[in-house]
């Protein structure tokens, strides 16, 4: 058979995460940060809101939303 080798990482970016990235843009909007408009993608102004909001909370502000960025925002 066949086995596979390390984890899937989702890529924001992609469509198929959309609902997603507009649950982080609308948890960004909540927490008092700009992510732009809530239209399910990742841009320059979600990831400058992600980082902002990691560097807000004393995360690596990577502009990506791991777990502990997830956590932090599942709070708004």
């Amino acid at each position: 058979g066949l086995k596979a080798k390390g984890t899937m990482q989702r890529d924001p970016t992609k469509a198929e995460f959309r609902p997603a990235a507009k649950e982080i843009q609308a948890a960004l909007k909540n927490a008092g940060f700009n992510p732009g408009s809530i239209d399910g993608k990742i841009g320059p102004r979600t990831r400058q809101a992600i980082k902002d909001f990691q560097k807000s909370k004393g995360l690596v502000p990577d502009g990506v939303v791991g777990p502990k960025t997830w956590t932090s925002l599942g709070r708004y």
